[in-house]
């Protein structure tokens, strides 16, 4: 959340100047979360323009743009329009057991009205991360300066472009820790726990303890040396790719074990089935097979028409599948790697498990594959895919979901 700052004008940015009528328009009083968001990716967008004026826009637009506004709407007391969306009208479902899918908490960020008072440790915090606070857990004041020293004395190894509340530091070299909104969805430390119990092999950050307090979640995890995959891979040539591919197989192979009978899909911890598309919906009703996460999927409101929507759904439902234990946002900017002294480079370690849990095997394949465009010419991640996760081998359901993609607003 953008907080404490000053009232500010659209002529702080460097972008076109406006037109006559325009510069008469001061803001008399500061702008809201929302209005500050859109400046700050107009800038962007802008900035790209005079640098490629044939850029593809799409590609310009931060990812997480609709989860920010979102959470901008309920700051800002605005109602909330991204996300409130009821069941389809499509009758094609009424037949199903999961027809009442709770579509309610289909939103980013969960709990934003969350008092400014409110203070609470999920998880406990690690010897290491006490004594590095050097103050007591139930001293609120004392907590809240030494959490802000940290971050100002850190280095920031990660910041999102359009929300300063999205940062990540490294405050030694054992800890680092994530600054996010406020949430009262746990997933990320209940897979790292997960994945410290239960496969300690996989190279995973291990959590070091949780706080939240004013709009903010702070999230403490060991820290993971590496260069993220993204910002060299179109720079490797085919053998290192090659080599990160294989190495990557072996990881997921490893990670990939079916869930235990009965288990209930999504979270580890119950935390619920995710989608992320223009934005996060959850589910919070338990989803027990694949059949009903299908539901759950095309619950989202679409522009398809009944038959389309039905043939699509039936066609996916046909698929046979496990639920395995799945990342859920594997693409390269999570990917951690470490060049090796014969010019390989090996992985480190696999980052960012908001989105993990129990999902259908083929579940991967297409969120390693979200930010495919049909336009990418030089980002060629999705050919080098490990084989357990690549589209070539759940040809039809990644296929169905590019399809149904296009006609999710």
């Amino acid at each position: 959340m953008i907080t404490g700052k000053r009232p500010r004008s659209i002529n702080d940015y460097d972008i076109d100047t406006p037109e006559p009528e325009q510069k008469a328009q001061k803001h008399e009083e500061p702008l809201s979360y929302t209005a500050e968001l859109n400046e700050r990716v107009l800038k962007k967008i802008k900035r790209r323009l005079r640098e490629n004026p044939d850029i593809d826009l799409t590609t310009v637009i931060p990812s997480e743009y609709l989860e920010r506004y979102a959470e901008g709407r309920k700051l800002d007391g605005l109602q909330e329009t991204v996300t409130e969306y009821s069941e389809p009208k499509c009758t094609i479902f009424e037949s199903s057991p999961t027809k009442e899918l709770d579509q309610t908490n289909a939103t980013p960020i969960d709990n934003l009205s969350q008092s400014r008072n409110d203070f609470d440790i999920p998880f406990a915090l690690a010897p290491n991360v006490e004594q590095l606070l050097n103050c007591g857990c139930n001293d609120q004041d004392a907590m809240e300066r030494r959490l802000q020293d940290l971050i100002r004395s850190g280095e920031i190894i990660w910041r999102s472009e359009v929300s300063s509340d999205l940062v990540v530091v490294k405050c030694n070299n054992d800890i680092v820790l994530k600054v996010i909104p406020f949430t009262s969805d746990h997933t990320e430390a209940t897979t790292m726990r997960f994945l410290q119990d239960s496969m300690s092999e996989i190279p995973a950050p291990r959590l070091l303890g949780m706080v939240s307090c004013h709009f903010r979640t702070y999230v403490f995890m060991t820290y993971i040396p590496g260069t993220r995959l993204d910002s060299i891979w179109c720079q490797l040539d085919e053998t290192q790719k090659r080599g990160i591919a294989t190495e990557l197989e072996v990881i997921l192979q490893n990670m990939r074990q079916q869930a235990p009978l009965g288990t209930p899909l999504g979270g580890v911890a119950s935390e619920g089935c995710k989608d992320t598309r223009r934005y996060t919906r959850t589910c919070e009703r338990t989803l027990s097979t694949i059949p009903e996460f299908i539901d759950f999927l095309f619950s989202n409101p679409h522009f398809g028409g009944e038959v389309y929507t039905r043939l699509l759904r039936d066609m996916w439902t046909d698929q046979q599948s496990s639920v395995v234990f799945t990342h859920g946002d594997l693409e390269p900017m999570n990917i951690l790697v470490r060049s090796c002294d014969n010019g390989s480079y090996q992985v480190s370690g696999l980052i960012d498990w908001e989105m993990s849990g129990w999902y259908p095997d083929w579940w991967e394949s297409i969120k390693a594959t979200n930010c495919l465009s049909t336009m990418t010419s030089k980002n060629d991640w999705a050919l080098y895919l490990p084989t357990c996760i690549s589209p070539r081998k759940h040809k039809v359901s990644w296929l169905l979901d590019r399809l149904w993609d296009a006609h999710v607003p």
